[in-house]
């Protein structure tokens, strides 16, 4: 297995609430990490996120989850470590299990040489 595979398959705390995913995604937008964005069964990106294409790309994910989660908790959204987070999983509200977004830290559990 590959250190993004032991790592996709390892322990996630789930985002139960709104709030919750809120100060996720204030924690990744002020990293100063890249992230990657894979969606499963898309290409596998070449490039990573950072700055305002990242903080682009968690609104719309953001949004979308509000549009098609109309529920007042969360709940599909997980990630590796709320605090230093390097790895999190976002189910899409219609999609299976088998589709989901992950966002990966270029230096967390994937590391430069994932894609």
């Amino acid at each position: 297995m590959t250190s993004f595979e032991n790592a996709l398959n390892g322990r996630f705390k789930n985002m139960l609430t709104w709030e919750r995913l809120d100060t996720l995604w204030d924690v990744v937008k002020t990293s100063k990490q890249n992230w990657y964005l894979y969606e499963v069964g898309m290409d596998v990106p070449e490039l990573s996120l950072n700055g305002s294409d990242l903080k682009q790309e968690i609104r719309r994910i953001d949004t979308l989850l509000h549009e098609n989660h109309k529920y007042d908790y969360c709940g599909i959204v997980y990630v590796d470590n709320e605090s230093a987070p390097t790895l999190i999983k976002v189910y899409g509200p219609k999609t299976s299990a088998r589709r989901a977004v992950h966002l990966a830290a270029k230096h967390g559990p994937v590391g430069s040489s994932a894609v």
